[in-house]
């Protein structure tokens, strides 16, 4: 893999020959080859392929004729392909980087012809004499207004917007209050306009934006050049994949959802948007069947207090969550969502108040991104591994159990430590093969992980005697439910652990909450330290 641009251009025939040996004992054929511009033109640069895979960049600096015939000889095709990055430029930091130029040969996919040789020359010279046409392409025909309505399901295709452009939002007059917008402009003159490419592309479907007129007399008038035809062709591409995506929900069984937000320590966590409910839900081939319903949502009382408060009014948040999700849930066979994210021990607690027996489905929500939705639409459902349960005998009373998903903290040990000074208790480790937020990546793969640990837990009451579990957890929003969904009446009691600082300045982790049974019921209740 080579990247000529970063020499001068090869500035005449023989220099392109040299170089065209100098590849060939490389043992390299390829198979295609690309033509990269900015706007204003810059840079042109060459690109050749490798079964679509980019192994070499270079320039040439030749008259357009000789351009034309030596593009040619590097590939049998009989057409190459041209791209222009609209409205920017190229830089020198870009122009020498491969995976900067496949970001921008993939940035303006829809900005692109493909020419033949005589077709090259041609508009190479037109480039490099900056002629451009005076007059506009042809006008849309009715096959294309229709694919246009059709695609943007009658709605605004601006990111954000989506306005109904059948009616007027403000009398409610039905009519037609819809504008056609060129990406690459029909004009070569014009703001957005391209050489040669504003005539090709005047009457494609794939170039033209459905707008309500606000934001039509945005992207044409008032802010042009913040709104460059790459930009708006993948402003388009989004709005197809999100329209598609929240029709394709109609086929789908209905799906109870909940919004259940514990604060966390004076952050505010954001809702899921409905693409993001669409798209976490489709992946069990389940809709939203009603809006969402809020259970708890950032209780800003609960924010900035401190431990002695903190948790006790967690516990109440908890137990009044887990009943009005069974009171709501009681007489429905639809399935049940929950968008829950909060501390560990929270989502574990709430887990175990509301069981397994429901088959709630936790969302997953991405803690850097603030993302929520799954991963993967299938996965292996043996993520993880579990370590050192050969170690147990069969009278262990208490013992440790670290999960390892999202990383392996120090505090795992520290706190093991330190559990270890009052009693020797042995430590099972469950370590994701893959750290990372998303090692639990697919619904399946929660009810797997949550079966897995109800049979484990029950084999340690039944067969090792074990009568306490310390779970130290480091995983995200949904492994914690699923973990929590695991626990039982006919398993040991639990401490849930939070991370904490330690009297030396270490992390380590303290027990907050317990689960435990009394009378057929779940106990939940604070810790004391």
């Amino acid at each position: 893999m080579t990247t000529q641009t970063k020499q001068h251009p090869l500035s005449s025939n023989e220099d392109v020959d040299l170089y065209k040996i100098y590849l060939n004992k490389s043992e390299i054929d390829y198979n295609n080859i690309g033509v990269l511009l900015d706007d204003p033109t810059c840079n042109i640069i060459l690109i050749l392929f490798l079964d679509k895979k980019i192994v070499d960049l270079f320039r040439m600096n030749l008259d357009a004729e000789d351009f034309s015939n030596k593009t040619f000889s590097f590939t049998s095709s009989d057409k190459v392909e041209i791209r222009v990055l609209q409205g920017e430029y190229i830089t020198g930091e870009q122009l020498i980087s491969i995976n900067s130029i496949k970001e921008i040969w993939n940035k303006a996919k829809e900005q692109k012809l493909d020419v033949n040789q005589d077709e090259l020359k041609n508009y190479i010279l037109r480039i490099w004499n900056k002629v451009k046409k005076a007059g506009r392409g042809s006008d849309f025909t009715v096959e294309t207004k229709r694919i246009v309505n059709e695609t943007s399901h009658g709605r605004c295709m601006y990111k954000g917007c989506g306005l109904k452009l059948t009616i007027d939002e403000i009398t409610g007059v039905k009519g037609n209050y819809s504008y056609f917008a060129h990406n690459v402009a029909s004009s070569e003159k014009a703001a957005r306009g391209l050489i040669v490419l504003s005539e090709k592309l005047s009457n494609d479907p794939n170039n033209v934006l459905h707008l309500c007129d606000k934001h039509h007399r945005l992207i044409d008038n008032i802010a042009v050049s913040t709104h460059p035809a790459h930009l708006l062709s993948r402003m388009r591409e989004e709005f197809i994949e999100l329209s598609e995506s929240l029709l394709d929900g109609l086929k789908y069984q209905p799906c109870l959802t909940f919004l259940i937000l514990f604060p966390v320590r004076g952050n505010i966590i954001g809702r899921p948007t409905n693409y993001q409910i669409s798209s976490s839900l489709s992946v069990k081939n389940l809709r939203q069947s009603e809006r969402m319903y809020e259970l708890i949502s950032n209780e800003t009382a609960h924010l900035e207090e401190t431990d002695n408060l903190y948790w006790p009014l967690m516990i109440k948040s908890i137990e009044k969550t887990s009943e009005s999700l069974a009171s709501q849930c009681v007489n429905t066979n639809k399935s049940v969502a929950l968008f829950a994210f909060g501390a560990m021990p929270t989502l574990i607690a709430l887990g175990a108040m509301i069981g397994n027996k429901k088959g709630y489905i936790p969302i997953l929500r991405d803690r850097s991104s603030g993302q929520w939705g799954w991963v993967n639409n299938k996965q292996e459902k043996d993520f993880f591994n579990i370590k050192n349960i050969d170690q147990l005998t069969n009278n262990e009373k208490e013992i440790i159990i670290s999960f390892a998903f999202t990383a392996e903290p120090e505090a795992f040990k520290n706190a093991s430590r330190e559990l270890n000074n009052k009693g020797n208790l042995k430590r099972i480790e469950i370590i994701a093969k893959k750290l990372g937020n998303d090692c639990l990546s697919h619904p399946d793969a929660g009810d797997y992980f949550s079966h897995e640990l109800q049979q484990l837990f029950h084999k340690l009451r039944e067969e090792n005697k074990v009568y306490r579990i310390h779970i130290l957890p480091c995983m995200s929003n949904a492994a914690s439910v699923y973990l929590g969904m695991a626990i039982d009446r006919y398993h040991p009691d639990i401490l849930l652990y939070e991370y904490a600082d330690s009297t030396d300045g270490l992390q380590t982790m303290i027990p907050v909450l317990s689960l435990s049974y009394k009378d057929g019921k779940t106990i939940l209740e604070c810790c004391k330290n």
